[in-house]
């Protein structure tokens, strides 16, 4: 059962964007205690260039008094972690003066001045940049750690297969294109390591199905640095309720 704050959310027509025929539909993932009234959302924004235009449209919706707290997650990538936080910060204060020339209500929200922590109020915001806020890298940084943990062998091997393609084929390679760009070769490692321990489930299903992230991965430093902010997230989100 959805919660009624957040069924405004959920798409009610197809197209969703006018005649865009999207593959996925773009429910938001939410999360409710069974004992309490905490509800957690999860949105995609399908892409950096989506990335805070997606949160006003969450804040729009629901309004700033309805949300507890917000996090953004985004993968550093190739990018200088400075200088990603940066951008991220300037996108925010551009989306305030917009959202304030617009007159829309529950303006100005906090612009973070570090990542990896829960700043301001009403509601409080933080970002957090895969893997760690520091260096360069994705998401699949992580659980490719957690992989060479507690599946060394898989994760080895998943490794060796790209690393192999990549060194030892043209660099102009047509089929090897979209694995060289931006951190597409984390990404396929990650997929590799899926497939050969759920075959033919997505990413996601093979990390719910299987103990890639069971302990002891949760001891590795770039895990414990997620957590670490997702608890400071959840304990201004129980605070506030």
């Amino acid at each position: 059962m959805v919660p009624a704050d957040w069924k405004i959310l959920c798409p009610k027509t197809f197209p969703m964007d006018g005649e865009t025929l999207e593959r996925v539909m773009r429910f938001p993932e939410i999360f409710t205690q069974t004992h309490g009234d905490l509800t957690i959302g999860i949105t995609t924004s399908g892409g950096d260039d989506r990335l805070i235009s997606t949160l006003r449209s969450v804040i729009d919706a629901m309004g700033p008094a309805a949300l507890a707290g917000i996090a953004v997650f985004v993968d550093t990538d190739k990018h200088d972690a400075d200088a990603r936080f940066a951008w991220i910060q300037g996108q925010i204060t551009a989306t305030n003066k917009a959202a304030l020339d617009e007159g829309q209500p529950g303006y100005p929200i906090a612009v973070p001045r570090k990542a990896g922590a829960m700043e301001g109020s009403a509601p409080p915001i933080g970002v957090f940049m895969f893997p760690d806020n520091l260096q360069r890298g994705a998401l699949e940084d992580i659980l490719l750690e957690c992989a060479r943990i507690n599946h060394p062998d898989i994760a080895a091997a998943a490794v060796a297969v790209v690393r192999d393609l990549d060194k030892n084929r043209p660099v102009d390679h047509a089929d090897l294109k979209a694995l060289r760009a931006g951190m597409g070769k984390g990404k396929a490692m990650a997929g590799i390591v899926a497939n050969l321990l759920r075959p033919g489930v997505s990413l996601a299903s093979s990390l719910a199905q299987t103990k890639w992230l069971a302990q002891p991965a949760f001891k590795h430093a770039l895990v414990s640095g997620v957590d670490g902010f997702l608890e400071a997230l959840l304990d201004i989100a129980s605070k506030r309720h």
